[in-house]
């Protein structure tokens, strides 16, 4: 009952927090990969997550690189099982038909930071060719 309490006098404030992450993280990697685009609505969706379409990425491989420099990201929705293939129904569902297997999924939490945003983008440019 406690954890729930303290969580609930937070929410707003980390709400807000995040959103600012994302929103910063949005503009960010649109900026630095022009290729790119973002899945999803702007405004409408969770404040600690976005998803990115890279045309043309293996994104399964730039997960697995981004991990070796320290960075947890996710090559499809979370809505995928293990059991289907890399592409992403729910990607194709938002109209991007061709960025089902090029999405990155990146989610911040409570100790994100606008720093490590741009420490993202510095590994994005190193495995992104």
């Amino acid at each position: 009952a406690k954890c729930l309490e303290i969580a609930e006098k937070k929410k707003e404030s980390e709400t807000e927090k995040l959103k600012e992450i994302r929103d910063y993280a949005i503009e960010k990697i649109i900026a630095e990969f022009p290729n790119s685009s973002l899945n999803g609505d702007k405004e409408m969706r969770l404040p600690n997550n976005i998803n990115i379409c890279f045309p043309g990425i293996d994104s399964e491989f730039i997960t697995i690189s981004l991990d070796t420099l320290g960075f947890a990201v996710s090559y499809s929705s979370s809505c995928r099982t293990l059991k289907e293939d890399s592409s992403s129904y729910v990607i194709q569902a938002l109209g991007n038909r061709h960025c089902s297997m090029s999405s990155l999924r990146f989610t911040f939490g409570r100790e994100s930071e606008k720093s490590d945003i741009d420490k993202l983008v510095t590994a994005l440019h190193s495995v992104i060719k």
